[in-house]
């Protein structure tokens, strides 16, 4: 009988460290987990089989060592069943650790990735605004540029258009030379202007005309930009035929886009007995007004 005790009492133990371990686990994973509902299923079974088996020693107690070895051998078949479900749970408790660390793992590169992406975009946003107010500041500067480009030409900008026409009288009256003016105007102005400033500057424009003009006319006079859309042309010693054919020339039309240019031109000459340069010019802002008037197209009056 104390040997039955003492067997009984080893095999209540080791159950009672069997569900030790089960509830343990039961904390740690979920209990609809394969390996634990295996593990309970096993853990039952034993249970069951150590009551048979108790049974068993109560009514072969009697009946010799061999029904007791036998029993034993059933025992180890249990015990063995039992280790094997436990490393199986050992080892899924393993490769969850594995996996949770790649996890972890994982979440640290991603969180890596956000805050290297955040200060790359960060920085992105940062050349953005300095481009933005780089174009700014290039923008202003153009039209800086723009608003105060020359239009006359490099050897005039010096100087007014009174003071050019001082120093052409001058050379005039020493040298009895003819002196011609005319005056210039760019016919439906308002809207080239309109239509220029689209896509860009009208000062541009007006420098264009400038240099036309003066290449037209073969350097023959001055060409002189004042105003808006009026230039002066000052002949010295050319005659009044020879300067109709050159503005003939002049008033050729041409084309801007879907605008025409044309000009207007009132010619006057200079009388250095009689005229100043006021009267001089009241006689061109006379002719260039009727040559204006006169029809759509381009045309040119004289007033002696």
């Amino acid at each position: 009988m104390a040997s039955k005790i003492m067997r009984k009492s080893k095999e209540e133990k080791f159950i009672e460290h069997a569900q030790g371990v089960f509830e343990d686990f039961q904390e740690k994973y979920n209990k609809e987990d394969k390996e634990i509902v295996e593990y309970s299923k096993l853990l039952n079974e034993y249970k069951k089989l150590n009551k048979r088996f108790n049974k068993i020693l109560q009514m072969t107690d009697n009946m010799g060592k061999n029904m007791i070895v036998n029993n034993e051998n059933l025992k180890s078949s249990v015990d063995y069943t039992i280790k094997t479900a436990r490393e199986k749970i050992i080892t899924n408790l393993a490769d969850h650790r594995k996996t949770k660390n790649i996890l972890a793992k994982t979440m640290l590169d991603k969180n890596h990735k956000d805050e290297t992406l955040k200060k790359e975009l960060a920085q992105a946003y940062k050349k953005i605004s300095e481009l933005e107010s780089t174009l700014e500041q290039t923008a202003l500067k153009t039209f800086e540029n723009e608003s105060t480009l020359e239009i006359n030409l490099p050897k005039y900008k010096q100087f007014t258009y009174e003071e050019l026409f001082n120093q052409e009288t001058k050379k005039s009256s020493h040298d009895s030379e003819v002196l011609y003016l005319a005056k210039v105007s760019i016919d439906n102005f308002n809207d080239i202007k309109i239509e220029i400033e689209k896509e860009g500057n009208i000062r541009t424009f007006l420098r264009g005309v400038t240099k036309y003009l003066d290449n037209l006319l073969n350097n023959s006079c001055i060409v002189y930009h004042t105003e808006e859309d009026v230039f002066y042309l000052i002949f010295c010693n050319l005659s009044l035929n020879e300067i109709e054919e050159k503005i003939d020339i002049t008033n050729i039309h041409r084309n801007l886009n879907n605008t025409t240019i044309t000009f207007s031109i009132g010619i006057s000459q200079y009388s250095f007995h009689e005229d100043t340069f006021f009267s001089l010019n009241e006689k061109l802002d006379l002719a260039n007004k009727e040559a204006s008037s006169n029809s759509t197209r381009s045309s040119c009056i004289i007033k002696q």
